[in-house]
Formats: structure tokens, C-alpha cells, sequence
């Protein structure tokens, strides 16, 4: 599970993308606590579905905004291997 920080009224928003089949996610949003205009955090799951590679990337960026920055989000290399001992 990643936690992605919200930013309350910014303008930012993640986004993520998956390259590959090995894994689906799951996106939900926990409730803001505190002041009008905080932000919850977006909770990302990735459940594999089958064996095989895929690359997650999240990013943070405005949709009217510019190309985010190379440090506005993370690149995950996923690898699902069957579990020792399991039968082909």
C-alpha cells in the first residue's frame, strides 16, 4: 500500500500509470481531519493478478500545470514470481 500526501486546495493531484499486467490498483481516499480545505491522503493498492513484470509510476502534478519535475513522484519495478514450491 502507498500513502500519497494530499494537498488540500493546491491543485495537485496524483496520478498513477501501469505498464504491464501483473498488477491492478486500487485508489481511495482517506477522510481530512483539521481545517476547511485539508486534504485526506490517497491510499494506491497493488494486488498481483499474475505472474509477470510491471512498472507503477506516481506522479504529482496540476492537470493545467506543466510536466511535473523529476522529483514530483516515484517509478515502482514490480516483479510477481509464483511462491516457492508452487506447482506449475
Amino acid at each position: 500500500m502507498l500513502r500519497l500526501p494530499g494537498r488540500g486546495l493546491s491543485g495537485y493531484r496524483w496520478e498513477t500509470l501501469v505498464e504491464g499486467s501483473a498488477v491492478e490498483l486500487h485508489r481511495e481516499s482517506s477522510a481530512p481531519g483539521g481545517a476547511p480545505g485539508a486534504a485526506g491522503d490517497e491510499l494506491v493498492t497493488l494486488r498481483a493478478v499474475t505472474v509477470g513484470q510491471a512498472t507503477v509510476t506516481v506522479l504529482r502534478r496540476r492537470r493545467w500545470g506543466p510536466a511535473p519535475e523529476a522529483d514530483a513522484g516515484l517509478r515502482i519495478a514490480v516483479v510477481v514470481s509464483d511462491p516457492p514450491g508452487a506447482q506449475a
